[in-house]
């Protein structure tokens, strides 16, 4: 589950994407200049993982 957070960025606040880490164990912590666009990240991100998590159930469930 992602999270945002609000930061400082010099003197302007920013928001990051906290979306864990990467399979090579990289942060994956994009940042945003407005809310908006953070809570389109979150929401584009979970859409990708629902598309892949119901991949990999329809293999597991054409083997059946």
């Amino acid at each position: 589950m992602a999270t945002k957070r609000k930061v400082k960025y010099g003197k302007e606040d920013r928001w990051e994407v906290d979306f864990g880490n990467d399979a090579d164990g990289h942060r994956q912590r994009p940042w945003f200049k407005s809310e908006k666009e953070a809570d389109k990240a979150i929401s584009d991100r979970a859409k990708l993982e629902k598309r892949a998590g119901d991949w990999w159930c329809s293999l597991t469930n054409s083997n059946a």
